[in-house]
């Protein structure tokens, strides 16, 4: 069928059609990288894993000692949505912003609805670039279609258009929630509360959901730190040890750690359950913690490397070398903290009998841990 004799509503009928997956939705996940790119927004990868929903990290907040407010950082940047495939919008998609705890400490608490103001408007400019980056995409698709037919420049010109339009309200909606991550604390409570509060009401506006991340520590103390005043959380099941302790076996994850949170009857909030698929190899010279070595395709695999012994789940070096630009002396120890399979499964089945949620979320999306830990999602909720 020719499609210059369809009208605006086979269009419409059209673009929703093939807008929707045909394959069954996939785990939810984090997007915290600051960069968008074909890797790791690809067709291809999104057709794979097919994610239900992308937690999108848009920008930090930090106090500013120098201005004496709070200042966005590592700012989302959009600049490659127009040459993108932009797999992972076709569904829902979530903005997160995180707040650094001290912007609490320091904010007036007179300043925050000013706060709340300049947090959605910076937020809406990085979604209308998301968006526009998308409709774009989408409708440059039907450029050739319409050139082939040998339609003349204007003609062509006037069709995309309308094919935008169809496209642009096929995605209204397409934000339904907005997500603040912030570590608070008993001090700054009242202050990150009432962000939350105004916040929330100007979302409701909107007809959207304000949810929250939620540490362990506040779950099971939720007498002293108070609940959020908010739809939803996250309860966040890594990052459960200190980094710079030489005798941590695994800050990032650890089952046993896990389950002495998990002593909580009811929350009275609905929650989902966010788990991790990233690790890192923390660096160690004696009990000095030197840095840390994130996980990648070049550091994975660093226990087969000759170059180090493996005792227990530290690696000592046995050569002066360097890794990630980290000069790394011989006796230097990295302690591995990545996730077992077996372990993240297990603490699902933990969750599951503990805790009421609605579904789990993954941290971070990114491809070689997407292949690494594709069993781990496929187990049942």
């Amino acid at each position: 069928m020719s499609i210059s004799l369809l009208n605006l509503s086979v269009y419409l009928f059209f673009l929703l059609f093939i807008s929707k997956p045909s394959a069954k939705l996939g785990a939810s996940f984090y997007y915290f990288n600051v960069d968008i790119d074909d890797k790791l927004s690809n067709d291809s990868l999104s057709d794979k894993f097919n994610p239900s929903c992308i937690y999108l990290r848009y920008f930090d907040v930090n106090w500013s000692a120098v201005k004496n407010q709070p200042t966005p950082t590592k700012e989302l940047n959009t600049e490659y949505l127009n040459r993108s495939e932009l797999g992972i919008f076709k569904n829902e998609y979530i903005p997160v912003i995180y707040i650094v705890g001290s912007t609490f400490d320091n904010l007036v608490e007179v300043h925050i609805p000013k706060l709340v103001g300049r947090v959605l408007a910076k937020s809406d400019r990085i979604t209308l670039s998301i968006e526009e980056g998308f409709i774009e995409v989408e409708r440059s698709k039907f450029y050739d279609t319409l050139y082939n037919q040998g339609l003349d420049y204007e003609v062509i010109n006037t069709k995309l258009d309308s094919i935008r339009q169809v496209i642009s309200g096929s995605r209204v909606g397409t934000v339904k929630e907005f997500q603040i991550d912030c570590d608070w604390t008993a001090k700054n409570r009242d202050k990150y509360f009432k962000f939350l509060t105004i916040l929330k009401d100007s979302l409701q506006k909107r007809n959207m959901k304000l949810s929250v991340t939620i540490r362990l520590y506040p779950y099971k103390y939720s007498k002293k730190m108070g609940v959020p005043p908010v739809d939803k959380g996250v309860l966040m099941c890594y990052n459960l040890g200190q980094i710079q302790n030489s005798n941590t076996k695994n800050s990032v994850f650890d089952v046993k750690e896990l389950d002495k949170y998990l002593k909580v009857k009811s929350y009275p909030l609905p929650l989902d359950v966010a788990l991790p698929i990233f690790g890192w190899y923390v660096w160690h010279t004696g009990k000095e913690c030197r840095g840390i070595i994130h996980l990648s395709d070049k550091t994975r695999g660093l226990e087969n490397n000759p170059n180090f012994t493996k005792l227990g789940n530290e690696l000592m070096s046995k050569v002066d070398t360097v890794i990630e630009n980290k000069y790394i002396r011989v006796g230097d120890q990295l302690r591995m903290e990545i996730p077992k399979k077996k372990e993240l499964i297990e603490a699902k089945k933990l969750i599951n009998n503990k805790v009421k949620f609605n579904k789990f979320i993954y941290f971070n999306w990114e491809p070689t841990s997407l292949y690494h830990y594709e069993e781990v999602f496929n187990t049942s909720n």
